[in-house]
Formats: C-alpha cells, sequence, structure tokens
C-alpha cells in the first residue's frame, strides 16, 4: 500500500550535467573513480566517468510526480503501493502516474489478484511476471465520482492505518474496499464466492488509461 524509505539516495547524475556546481556530490563520488572509469562505454569516452551509463532522460522527470508503484516480478500479486514523496525505483520497478487513489484500492483488491493470478507469466518459486502489459489488461468497472471518492477515502484510511502499524484496521478496509470493488463489477454472490476461494485478501482493476503506463 505505501512505499517504505530505506533512506537511501541516488547520484542522478547524466551525461551533460555541470559537476562542478555540486562539489558536495562530487567529493562523494570521486571515491569511486577508479571503478568508475574502468566501464567501457567511460573508456570510448561516450559518457563521462561521473556520470550515470543510461539515465532514461525522457522520463526522469516523472519521479517527482505521484505515482504507483509495483514489483514486476513478485510472490505477492498485489503489491501496489502509493508514492507522493518523489521515490526512484529500480530496474524492477513499474509505475503509473496518477494522483487518483481509487486506482489503487482497484489494484490492491481481490478482483485483480483473481485477474492477475490466472494471465501472468509465472517464473521459479511462484513468483509471477507482473509487467505492465498484463497490469494493463485488468478490466475498469464503470464508476460514478462519488464512488471513486468513497474508494479514495478507504485507501487514505489504509495508508493511516499502515503507517500506525494498526494491521486489524487494514485487513477490515481491506474486506471494505473488496466489497467495494465487487460492487462496482455487479458481481453475483457465486462471483464473489469464487474469487475470494481463490485467493485470500486484496487486488482489483484500474482507472487508468493503458497511455499512462511507464516501464522503469
Amino acid at each position: 500500500w505505501h512505499v517504505d524509505s530505506k533512506d537511501l539516495w541516488l547520484c542522478y547524475i547524466g551525461w551533460k550535467t555541470d559537476i562542478k556546481k555540486y562539489p558536495a556530490v562530487f567529493n562523494h563520488i570521486n571515491q569511486f573513480a577508479k571503478t568508475l572509469k574502468e566501464r567501457p562505454e567511460v573508456k570510448s569516452g561516450r559518457v563521462p566517468w561521473y556520470a550515470l551509463s543510461r539515465y532514461a532522460s525522457d522520463y526522469w522527470h516523472e519521479y517527482a510526480e505521484s505515482k504507483i508503484f509495483w514489483p514486476g516480478i513478485s510472490l505477492e500479486v498485489c503489491a501496489f503501493c502509493f508514492d507522493g514523496n518523489q521515490m526512484w525505483g529500480n530496474d524492477n520497478t513499474q509505475m503509473i502516474i496518477t494522483k487518483d487513489k481509487s486506482v489503487l484500492g482497484l489494484l490492491n483488491s481481490n478482483v485483480s489478484r483473481f485477474f492477475l493470478k490466472n494471465i501472468c507469466d509465472a517464473v521459479q518459486n511462484d513468483y509471477l511476471r507482473l509487467k505492465v502489459n498484463y497490469v494493463s489488461q485488468i478490466p475498469i468497472p464503470a464508476a460514478s465520482a462519488a464512488e471513486q471518492a468513497e474508494l479514495s477515502g478507504l485507501v487514505d484510511r489504509v495508508l493511516a492505518a499502515k503507517h500506525a502499524g494498526d494491521e486489524a484496521t487494514v485487513q477490515q478496509l481491506e474486506r471494505e474496499i473488496d466489497a467495494h470493488v465487487f460492487r462496482l463489477f455487479a458481481l453475483t454472490p457465486e462471483e464473489i464466492e469464487m474469487i475470494q476461494a481463490a485467493q485470500p485478501t486484496v487486488s482489483a482493476p484500474i482507472n487508468v488509461k493503458s497511455a499512462l503506463f511507464r516501464r522503469v
């Protein structure tokens, strides 16, 4: 549901960055200069020794926006979390740029869990590939502005309970989110029973267009 900060920081240095403007950063990375200069791309003159080899300059600014993160390969199918603190992800991270927390509620509902477990490619030890091409297939239920606001409110309460370490409240709110999503899909009691029997709690559909997806 949320991103845990490990208090780790990325020195994001592009090929054209004027490193002289950042003496503290330069002094930090200078201790690794010998190793950094051994990179083939540095030896060939393509990349300054202090810069990242690849830095995805076309979308780096999106990390500063509100977004939903999830791992591209995961044992937990519904490991979607909200970030409003300009966090960066590694090469396995996927993300949706959005402020709409109802999207997170849909993704972390049991409907989404059921759907993803039936379409995602499996890898070793029951891990699943949760790449964008799978997640973007999740069906999107019609929802009014009021229904979206209600779902967003439930997600806000989940995030607050997570921050407080109140897992009992989190589990209760997850059940409420599931019930909300079941109503959006107009599922029958039999369909709900099938979904609940197939997996425990969490995850569902998304209210976001595929154009908003980015592979990181």
